[in-house]
């Protein structure tokens, strides 16, 4: 009865023994049909002695010489079992002896093979130090031991080395969410298994990946901000991987939880000129407190397109200005060197290099930018004030001008469109030309000014941001035109005016004089030089004339019209702006 109730608590021992946590087998067999599997390794409860909890069981002394066995001598020196686990975990570093004992049965020789995972190595010796036997184990092996009748114990002298972690270190804090883990290479090993989890004890695993053959990897799907991970690697060969890396803790990069475009939301200034434009942002544990937060970088980007400004390249860096409460405030100026136009702007912000936060405006108070509620800001750049004309023609006090003159100034800085004064008085106070509508830097009146009479002149020149003040004023008399034009002709009275208006769409009118009677040709030409339309090719009397162009079937663009009489020729620039 005894006996049947020492079978079953074997019985029940061996099948709820835990499994060790390093599990190493070794095969040992005579070559004549007598083997064993041994089993040998680490476990953090195991101990010198039987460990009955770990599978280890007492053999019986050994069978008669003729009968194949195998087995461990425990270090006790009193005990034999098939498995023998010595006191260690899977991260464990360091050197273990273990000792075999066997006898062949019907063969002569004895085979020892092992298949050893990566971190562990082993030296295989006789007990009189390596004198007879002294093989080195790694990988997938053998020893044949030829004479195991004088040879019947052995020893292996086993070395486990844990995978060492590089980076990054334990603790580490904001590390990026795609972060780059690296650690030493381990002997023996083909490829390496990373492990990450959430907690210590691998529980909640969030990325395991058995198959990278490289010491280091580089993740690409990205962990949570601001959360603890734990990692560790082990080797891997054909055999397994059973040794594991310390445990290592690391937080990911704190996120920007709230930022935006504080100020101004719309805002002009004159080409030449700076903006100001102010950002806030949060980042828990970061901003709160005095002083800009460490590791923030900030900017302020523009662009002339009213897009997202992820795809912005304009970026100009921010300082830190103030403290808002538990936000950072950050400022940056540009614009000096922008074109006339319409740009848009926003904030930009990165904590230690980890993803972009833009920032946009709303009268609310603004937040991330979103392009519907809180927006880019608006910048308008004006073109500076234009310069001031300088007159050419005709000169101060000229005289014997003709009542229908061409006025001519030279061009300033910035200026689009001109104003001309015509009054016989200094003061302007009795304009007898007020014309604000002219485009380019010479006009020729078309109502005749009275003879022998003096007038004054000045201009002005415009752009969309305002007005120059007015050029010098000048004087000029004009002459009597009683001379009868056939005795006394000159080139100087034949005049081709400016069409008007000017740009047209699509009908403008061309004013003509000529002096004398004279065969007069007048055609329009397309810039490239074609030509485009005859308007006149008759002759004519002296006198005054006007004709209309029609530019309906032409496209937009700038043409030319000329006047040719064999004594005078003349062209001007006009524009089809439809």
């Amino acid at each position: 009865m005894k006996k049947v109730f020492f079978v079953i608590w074997l019985l029940a021992v061996f099948n709820f023994s835990q499994t060790p946590e390093v599990d190493i087998p070794l095969e040992v067999n005579d070559g004549a049909g007598g083997s064993a599997i041994l089993y040998f390794g680490l476990d953090p409860i195991a101990t010198d002695e039987m460990d009955w909890s770990l599978g280890e069981l007492p053999l019986p002394p050994l069978p008669p010489q003729t009968i194949f066995d195998a087995r461990f001598n425990l270090p006790n020196g009193m005990e034999s079992s098939l498995k023998d686990y010595r006191q260690g975990t899977n991260t464990f570093s360091g050197v273990k002896e273990y000792r075999i004992q066997y006898q062949p049965g019907a063969g002569s020789v004895i085979n020892i093979i092992w298949n050893l995972v990566p971190g562990v190595t082993g030296l295989l010796q006789d007990l009189f130090g390596g004198v007879v036997v002294n093989v080195s184990m790694s990988g997938s092996g053998s020893y044949q031991v030829t004479n195991p009748g004088a040879l019947d114990k052995l020893k292996m002298t086993i070395t486990y080395t844990s995978p060492s972690l590089i980076s990054p270190p334990s603790g580490a804090e904001n590390i990026p969410i795609l972060p780059t883990l690296s650690w030493n290479s381990l002997t023996g090993a083909i490829n390496y298994g990373l492990y990450i989890a959430t907690d210590d004890g691998f529980n909640n695993p969030v990325y395991t990946d058995t198959l990278i053959v490289d010491t280091s990897k580089t993740l690409t799907s990205a962990l949570n901000p601001n959360t603890v991970y734990y990692w560790k690697v082990r080797g891997i060969n054909a055999n397994g991987g059973l040794l594991y890396s310390a445990t290592r803790s690391f937080r990911t990069i704190r996120t920007i939880g709230w930022a935006n475009l504080q100020y101004p939301g719309n805002q002009a200034i004159t080409q030449g000129e700076n903006i100001t434009a102010y950002g806030r942002v949060y980042i828990e544990g970061v901003t709160p407190g005095a002083g800009g937060g460490t590791g923030i970088s900030a900017w302020i980007g523009y662009s002339s397109q009213n897009s997202n400004p992820e795809t912005w390249t304009n970026w100009v860096s921010a300082v830190y200005n103030q403290d808002y409460g538990n936000n950072d405030e950050y400022q940056a100026s540009f614009g000096e060197t922008l074109a006339m136009g319409e740009y848009y702007f926003a904030s930009r912000y990165q904590y230690n290099n980890g993803p972009y936060a833009y920032g946009g405006y709303s009268a609310s108070g603004g937040g991330f930018w979103d392009g519907i509620v809180n927006v880019s800001g608006r910048l308008t750049v004006l073109s500076e004030l234009p310069g001031v004309p300088s007159l050419i023609s005709p000169e101060d006090n000229a005289v014997s001008v003709s009542i229908l003159p061409t006025f001519t100034w030279g061009t300033p800085i910035n200026a689009t469109v001109y104003r001309l004064q015509i009054a016989k008085d200094s003061g302007f106070g009795n304009l007898i030309v007020n014309d604000s509508t002219i485009t380019d830097t010479s006009e020729t009146i078309t109502t005749s000014l009275e003879e022998l009479t003096k007038y004054y002149w000045r201009v002005s020149a415009k752009n969309i941001s305002g007005t120059s003040a007015f050029s010098n004023t000048r004087s000029f008399t004009t002459r009597d035109t009683t001379t009868n034009l056939e005795e006394e002709p000159g080139i100087s009275d034949f005049v081709l005016y400016q069409n008007h208006p000017n740009p047209f769409n699509p009908v403008t009118s061309i004013k003509y004089r000529i002096p004398i009677r004279s065969h007069v040709t007048l055609k329009v030409f397309a810039i490239t030089g074609n030509e485009l339309a005859v308007l006149v090719n008759r002759e004519q009397d002296a006198g005054f004339y006007e004709v209309n162009f029609n530019g309906a079937n032409n496209p937009s663009g700038v043409y030319f019209y000329e006047i040719n009489t064999g004594k005078y020729r003349s062209f001007r620039k006009m524009i089809l702006l439809k």
